[in-house]
This record gives C-alpha cells, sequence and structure tokens, in this order.
C-alpha cells in the first residue's frame, strides 16, 4: 500500500487536531503520519495537506500530488467577513490592521484559485462555504470538486445542569486564547467595546464569563476593564464551565468556516446565543438557537432565555436531536475514508 500523511502548518490548534485524530481514527488499518515539514511530507506517496497554505505549498513544489486538499475553511471568506466587520471599527482596529485583511482577502483568492484547479477533490466542513465557492467566478467552475465533510462532536455523558437563580443573568464565551502578546483579538475587542457595554446598559445584569486554554493573568486583567466580564481560563471539565452560565455565546466575525463552540452547546444541551452567520454552515438547522446584532438584541435574547423555560427546553432538546443526525464523526467521516481509501490504491 502507498504511504500517506497529512501536512499541516500548525498540528497543534484544537480545531486542526481534532479532524486529524477522526480521520486516523476512521482509516483502520492504515498508517498515517502527520508532518510540518514539506520536505518530508514530499517523500509520501500520498499528501494530504490541511488548510490553504499548505495545499498552495504541495501545488507549488509538486503538481503531482495535487490530489485530496483538506481546505476545511474558505480563508478568502473568512477575511472579506472580517474586513467588512472591522473596516468601520476605528475606534479599537488601527487603519492598518483592518486593510490587511482585505490583502489577505486577494491573496488567499489566488491561491484558492489555484488549488481548485490544480487539485482532484477539495473538502470543506461548511455548505455556505461550498454555495460561496460555487458563486465565486475565480472558483465555480471547479465546483464539482468540493466534498463537504461536517465536523463531528463528542456527546457528553451528562448535560447541563440548571445554575441557581440569582441577580445576573450569566453568559458564556468559550474559546482558546493563545495570543503573541497576550493581548485580545481585534473582533473580541470589538465585541466588548460595540456590544457588550451597550448590552449592559440595556441591562446591567448581564454577565459575561470567558472561558478556555492559553488565557493568559493579562487577558483576565483586560476583561476587569469592562463591565461584569470575567476571565476564568481553562477548566477541567466542560461540564465545570456550562454548570455557571445560563446560556453560552458566540463571538465570531468570520463567515466561513464550522463553529465547534456552537457544536459542543448544542451537545451541553447549553442555551446559545450567536450572529445569524454564525449558523450559516449547518444543513438543515431548526430553529435551536438565539440570535443578537448589537447589544441590545443580545440584553433581550438573554432575557428572553431566563424568562421562558419551556420555549429554551424544547430548543436545546431540537439542537441537541440535530447534532445526533447531522454531526456523528463516523457517519459522516465515511465518505472521506472511501476517497482516501481510493487514493491509496490508485
Amino acid at each position: 500500500m502507498k504511504t500517506i500523511c497529512i501536512y499541516s502548518h500548525d498540528v497543534k490548534a484544537t480545531g486542526i487536531k481534532v479532524i486529524i485524530k477522526n480521520i486516523q481514527k476512521n482509516l483502520e488499518g492504515v498508517d498515517i503520519q502527520v508532518e510540518s515539514d514539506i520536505n518530508k511530507a514530499l517523500e509520501y506517496d500520498v499528501i494530504l495537506p490541511y488548510g490553504v497554505l499548505a495545499s498552495y505549498d504541495v501545488y507549488k513544489r509538486d503538481k503531482s500530488k495535487c490530489s485530496l486538499s483538506l481546505m476545511v475553511d474558505a480563508e478568502s471568506l473568512t477575511n472579506i467577513s472580517k474586513f467588512h466587520y472591522l473596516v468601520n471599527k476605528s475606534r479599537v482596529v488601527p487603519f492598518k490592521e483592518r486593510y490587511k485583511e482585505l490583502l489577505r482577502y486577494f491573496l488567499h483568492l489566488y491561491m484558492e484559485h489555484r488549488i481548485f484547479k490544480s487539485y482532484e477533490k477539495i473538502l470543506l466542513v461548511s455548505y455556505y462555504d461550498k454555495t460561496y465557492f460555487e458563486k465565486n467566478i475565480l472558483t465555480k467552475y471547479y465546483a464539482d470538486k468540493i466534498v463537504v465533510v461536517p465536523n463531528g462532536v463528542i456527546i457528553p455523558a451528562k448535560k447541563k445542569n440548571q445554575r441557581e437563580k440569582d441577580n445576573f443573568i450569566v453568559l458564556g464565551f468559550l474559546s482558546e486564547w493563545w495570543n503573541a502578546n497576550n493581548d485580545l483579538t481585534y473582533e473580541r475587542k470589538c465585541f466588548l467595546e460595540y456590544v457588550w457595554k451597550d448590552a449592559v446598559k440595556a441591562n446591567p445584569k448581564l454577565k459575561l464569563v470567558m472561558c478556555g486554554r492559553g488565557m493568559s493573568e493579562k487577558q483576565k486583567e483586560i476583561f476587569k476593564k469592562y463591565p461584569n466580564v470575567e476571565g476564568i481560563g481553562e477548566v477541567d471539565d466542560l461540564n465545570e464551565f456550562y454548570n455557571q452560565i445560563d446560556a453560552s455565546i458566540i463571538i465570531n466575525v468570520k463567515h466561513a468556516g464550522i463553529l465547534n463552540k456552537a457544536l459542543d452547546s448544542f451537545a451541553y444541551r447549553c442555551p446559545l446565543i450567536g450572529e445569524k452567520h454564525n449558523f450559516w454552515a449547518f444543513k438543515n438547522i431548526p430553529d435551536c438557537f438565539y440570535t443578537y446584532s448589537d447589544g441590545n438584541s443580545l440584553a433581550e435574547s438573554a432575557k428572553i432565555i431566563v424568562e421562558n423555560e419551556k420555549e429554551v427546553s424544547e430548543k436545546v432538546e431540537k439542537a441537541y436531536c440535530y447534532i445526533k443526525d447531522y454531526h456523528n464523526w463516523d457517519n459522516n467521516y465515511k465518505p472521506l475514508v472511501n476517497i482516501i481509501r481510493q487514493l491509496l490504491v490508485d
């Protein structure tokens, strides 16, 4: 059998690790390695590059090995959606930083065009990303190469407990916080400045708990500058996080990819609030979440959640049933495994 590896620039990020882990798990009997060095990756018969940059690396070095790109997300869509969000946030984001996303958009658009033209198959995790490429003039003629394989989620043994009532409505945001200078990303600063401050003005009883790996003491100090915001860092068990909040909130401005934090909230049967675009990746998703677009609408959604127990219960059960049907790792990865096995025998 041919040798095979997954080539990735970054093998440490949680989102990458979970996908790689499930590819390896479902390719039973196949020795599939992970490489971060392009020279080592090129020694394998079959290379599965993860992401746009890795896929473009292989394209530049050896076009004969452009078989399956694990593109996962539409990076140009990420860039242009971030640009549109940041462009009018001059109070927080410097001019140079705002327009960096626009430059990244054009760079990734070019790379995606070369990848779509050269590879036999392109893997994505979001149906919305597929639609984006089908409409894009640079990629629409190759859109039949796309295979959508949505991420799965592990169903926890216990569902979220109801938080004891007090004077606050507690929202929680779960993410990774690694940052070179221990600062906050511009998107998160913008949320706190442009959304959260207005939400607390609308309802002073709102509280926000920030949770996740890599949170520094400096970041925790930054949170204290904002009303009713607390950083708790990493928890040993996600139940510990979900049990201390009334609802989970998504703070992601990008329109590309699929949000694992949404899948986790659904799995733990925790009410979820996000912007409308945060749910575009999910095919056939029912009315099982709440939305916001600014501080006032966030405060309103939070108020509805704590005052409508029956409605909330129905929504979280819908979400739980939805992920059991549509986001099972083993079921979702069967088409991908078949493609990879075929590459090993061709």
